[in-house]
This record gives C-alpha cells, sequence and structure tokens, in this order.
C-alpha cells in the first residue's frame, strides 16, 4: 500500500481561506434564532391581549344581557316598567375592581319595557272562558366597563335588544294605550 502525502505547503492555502467561516455560520445561526425568538415573543404578547379583550367582551355582553333578564324579572314581579340609567341615577352596578392596576366599574343601563304587539293566545288553554293575549314585549340593555378615575374612560360597551312574548295576558296594547300610562300592566 503506498501512502501520498501532500506537502504542508501545497494544504495551507486552502486553510487560509477557510478560517473564520464557521465563527460566520454560527453568527448567522443565532441571528436567525434571535429573530425567531423575537417574533414568538411579539405573537405570544398578542395573542395574550387578544384574550384579554375577548374575556373583557364576552363579561360585557353577558352583563347586558342580565340586563334584560333583571328588567324582564321586575317587570313580571313588581310590574315596573321604568328605565334604569346613568341619567337617572338608578343604573344597575355590577361593581368595581381592580384589574393590572386600573380601576374598573362596570354598569348596565335597560330600557323600560315596551309592549309592541297582541294578538290571540292561540295555545291558551284559558283562552276557552275568557280573551286573553298573548302581548310581545321590547326591551334593550347597555352594559359598559369604564375606568375609575377624574374622567372616566369607556373600555367596552355592549347593546343587546330582545323581544318578550308573554302569556296568557288580560290586556291588549290597545287597552294599554286608551289608559295612557304603561304602569298600570298587571299579570
Amino acid at each position: 500500500m503506498i501512502a501520498t502525502t501532500q506537502e504542508p505547503s501545497a494544504r495551507q492555502p486552502e486553510r487560509a481561506a477557510e478560517r473564520g467561516s464557521a465563527y460566520l455560520f454560527v453568527l448567522f445561526v443565532l441571528l436567525v434564532l434571535t429573530v425567531v425568538g423575537l417574533s414568538l415573543a411579539l405573537i405570544t404578547q398578542t395573542e395574550v391581549q387578544i384574550g384579554a379583550s375577548e374575556q373583557q367582551l364576552t363579561r360585557v355582553f353577558y352583563g347586558a344581557d342580565s340586563g334584560l333578564r333583571i328588567q324582564l324579572a321586575n317587570h313580571l314581579v313588581n310590574g315596573a316598567v321604568v328605565a334604569r340609567t346613568r341619567a337617572q341615577n338608578n343604573e344597575i352596578e355590577l361593581g368595581r375592581r381592580t384589574i393590572l392596576g386600573t380601576a374598573v366599574r362596570e354598569i348596565i343601563e335597560v330600557s323600560p319595557i315596551y309592549p309592541i304587539f297582541s294578538g290571540t293566545c292561540n295555545l291558551c288553554m284559558l283562552n276557552q272562558d275568557a280573551e286573553y293575549f298573548s302581548v310581545n314585549h321590547v326591551v334593550t340593555s347597555t352594559s359598559t366597563r369604564l375606568s375609575v378615575g377624574a374622567t372616566p374612560l369607556e373600555q367596552a360597551r355592549k347593546t343587546v335588544s330582545q323581544m318578550f312574548a308573554l302569556q296568557p295576558w288580560d290586556q291588549t296594547i290597545a287597552a294599554l294605550q286608551e289608559a295612557g300610562d304603561l304602569s298600570i300592566i298587571k299579570y
């Protein structure tokens, strides 16, 4: 077996041309990894903000929905049709809390409950003996999240409207209009 050897002077220029290439390759890989890491941190931060915003909007939506239910229950139990607004200083307050160092107040404003349509109560068994009606009512509720401070800043707002069909009912809308006062509604 014959071994061929190269002269040391012939190998020297090849190594001199490669000297420092590993250092540049490692620097390039570190640069790419840094860019990927920073972009992942930015994406994560954005996703956290989106999640917090979605949670806030969901809370405000369900607050508005609960305002509808409160107004309907108040109407059914007490016969009340009065609005609950900040202007009248009788809004519904969900509470005050501190979120990430900011004091917030969540309130619900609800319109009066209005009868908008009356018709016969076709499914009422009571309708055979007396004249009962199905009366549709509409109500609107707005839930607002405000920051508490010298000048309250609105952070989120959601308005929900709903129509309720209440039956059996012993009065028509025409009878209510003749009376001229919605507060005489009886259940």
